[in-house]
């Protein structure tokens, strides 16, 4: 991975509302809230990368964990609601660092159960195929919330992707309380 991680920002895309199971990402699984695997799995694939939120009142456990990560984004107000560009977020985070990258890796906060070599995975896939993005999927063909991109797709994005990839692996996307059963 060493050979990513100096060009990838990780982002995740951290916001409190959710209308289909409030607060998702700030639900403790196993101990600690979703947006921690995210973290987790984004800080061991990339040098840098930023938590993008709206939300204010971490507790002092997730302080001692977002301490451990080096950037860190307060979310636009007019990207917090449901109808918000995932992407619109990505670029706003995107825009707030001091360096230029050559790859976004994205997972969302309400995603579990990914392995470390899903993002180099996609990385790789991007540069071999000369695609512009790739995305993640369970097993059960349903997207995951792994986006990995070319930097310039973020600032020049077609209507629909024409040079896209796909990552098959056991990561989900949490959007209601039972799927954690």
């Amino acid at each position: 991975m060493g050979y990513y991680n100096e060009r990838v920002l990780g982002v995740i895309p951290l916001k409190t509302y959710s209308s289909r199971f409030p607060e998702k990402n700030l639900y403790v699984h196993k101990g600690r809230p979703l947006w921690w695997y995210a973290a987790k799995h984004l800080s061991e694939s990339c040098k840098d990368f930023v938590i993008c939120t709206d939300y204010t009142n971490f507790t002092e456990n997730d302080m001692e964990d977002l301490r451990k990560y080096p950037l860190f984004v307060h979310r636009h107000p007019n990207a917090c609601n449901s109808e918000s560009s995932v992407l619109d977020v990505i670029r706003y985070a995107y825009m707030h660092q001091q360096q230029e990258y050559d790859y976004i890796a994205t997972l969302f906060p309400n995603t579990i159960d990914f392995e470390l070599n899903d993002i180099t995975d996609g990385l790789e896939l991007i540069e071999r195929e000369g695609l512009q993005e790739v995305r993640g999927f369970n097993w059960n063909g349903k997207e995951n919330g792994l986006l990995i991109f070319r930097t310039e797709r973020l600032f020049n994005p077609p209507g629909i992707s024409s040079y896209v990839g796909c990552v098959i692996s056991g990561g989900r996307e949490i959007h209601y309380k039972e799927e954690l059963n």
